[in-house]
């Protein structure tokens, strides 16, 4: 449901507010607070404070409240945007990172650990790839990266060996050691016309076969040749 109401003020000028079902589970009561308010906006700095407040709750609903990050559906519209305007000659890249046996650790160790583990990969996700990417978390141990013109793709596939490096290289232990690893897949669309959905795909493909290798390991499906390789 949609409220939108005109309202004019003092400059002569006339603004529309809308609110949609972002602003409450409680959608009847949101509605009714949300008339209640817009119709009784006595100033320009109030339509605009309104404003700012939907526009807060409409983003932190497109986040994981853990990590910060995009969460599955915010990340699967940007996307499927994204590609349905892509330039012709961009090659560009999905990651699907998995953190190994992560059940178990928050099985033996906590769920203070397991927050700590998803905090570090994510913090490394974003200290990785700052420009041209979406950052999501698609549920407790999966998350995924999506590279916008990766150009030959070598300077990509360093960055990915440096970040799994780095995170298998942090002791979450309190007293003693905790080592993590991470099995990735990658999907590159190799400058042809693919839908988000071929590329999870094959993304995912190659990560099970990652993880069929002993985990811990990049493995890479190039989309145009049909072509997996390990690192």
């Amino acid at each position: 449901m949609q409220l939108s109401y005109d309202k004019r003020f003092s400059d002569k000028k006339t603004y529309q507010m809308t609110c949609g079902r972002y602003m409450s589970q409680n959608d009847s009561y949101a509605d009714r607070l949300l008339e209640f308010r817009l119709q009784n906006i006595q100033n320009l700095e109030e339509l605009q404070r309104i404003r700012w407040e939907r526009d807060k709750y409409r983003e932190k609903s497109r986040r994981d409240l853990t990590t910060g990050l995009l969460n599955k559906a915010a990340m699967e519209e940007e996307i499927c945007s994204y590609l349905s305007d892509r330039p012709v000659q961009s090659l560009d890249a999905l990651i699907i990172l998995d953190i190994d046996d992560f059940k178990h650790v928050n099985d033996h160790y906590g769920h203070l650990i397991g927050d700590a583990v998803i905090l570090r990969l994510s913090g490394l996700m974003k200290e990785t790839y700052e420009k041209d990417a979406f950052l999501g978390r698609f549920g407790g141990d999966e998350f995924v990266v999506f590279l916008k013109n990766v150009g030959s793709g070598e300077e990509m596939e360093l960055k990915l060996e440096k970040l799994k490096g780095e995170f298998g290289t942090t002791n979450f232990g309190k007293d003693g050691e905790l080592y993590c690893t991470i099995s990735v897949g990658v999907s590159y669309n190799m400058e042809i016309s693919t839908s988000y959905e071929a590329m999870f795909e094959c993304a995912d493909q190659a990560l099970y076969k990652a993880k069929e290798y002993g985990k811990d390991k990049i493995a890479f499906f190039e989309i145009k040749a049909g072509v997996l390789k390990y690192l």
